[in-house]
């Protein structure tokens, strides 16, 4: 897989000859210094963007071929996104934020509300249903997108540095349960984060450098 971008007349590659296979039920990490091309790579497996040269195949299918519509269909139903920053929407509720995916994938709105409460209650939020993220601090924030991102029980999940704004605990809390996440739903969970702590306690981790990958290393 590559990704070139045009740049001021020149070319500019930002993904080299990407060759990746993923395994179900794992936890990968990409670590790598600023401009390595960790963000661009999380963001074509998201279908968010494209590649230029490759394909890429997700649940079956060669997704470089599909519309963007049936692409925005898997995103909603297999793809589960965490980024530093939370994106909620600030006129619903904590509880309404996580069931938006769920109602979008036409899911009943009582079983899409006891997914949500569930998964607040995982993130230690069961008491914050109800708030607004303007009533919740930025830690909270940051767990209630967790919850979104797993209520429809995506089998691929892609975080971008999603401790960044966290403290300690609440950054275990969302590695562990993160990870326990993929286990369970037989997932893949793709992490990128300059936290190199936080990188260990994945099952690998990988190492890119100028667009290309360097090295796979066992996590420790």
């Amino acid at each position: 897989m590559q990704k070139t971008f045009r740049l001021d007349g020149s070319v500019v590659e930002v993904l080299k000859n990407i060759d990746l296979v993923l395994s179900s039920g794992k936890s990968v990490a990409i670590v790598g210094p600023s401009g390595a091309g960790k963000s661009t790579l999380l963001h074509i497996l998201g279908l968010l963007d494209k590649p230029t040269g490759g394909t890429y195949m997700f649940t079956g299918k060669d997704v470089t071929k599909l519309s963007e519509q049936e692409k925005a269909h898997l995103r909603l139903r297999h793809i589960g996104f965490i980024f530093q920053f939370h994106h909620l929407l600030p006129e619903f509720t904590a509880a309404e934020n996580v069931m938006l995916p769920a109602l979008m994938l036409g899911k009943p709105k009582a079983e899409a509300n006891a997914k949500a409460l569930e998964l607040l209650e995982l993130v230690g939020l069961a008491n914050r249903s109800v708030h607004r993220p303007g009533e919740l601090s930025g830690g909270e924030q940051q767990r209630v997108a967790l919850a979104r991102a797993l209520v429809n029980s995506p089998s691929l999940i892609l975080a971008d540095e999603p401790t960044g704004n966290l403290d300690s605990d609440s950054a275990t809390l969302t590695s562990e349960l993160l990870q326990s996440t993929a286990r369970q739903n037989n997932s893949v969970l793709i992490l990128v984060t300059h936290n190199h702590k936080l990188a260990r306690q994945m099952d690998e981790v990988l190492v890119m450098e100028s667009g290309r990958l360097a090295a796979f290393q066992a996590a420790t």
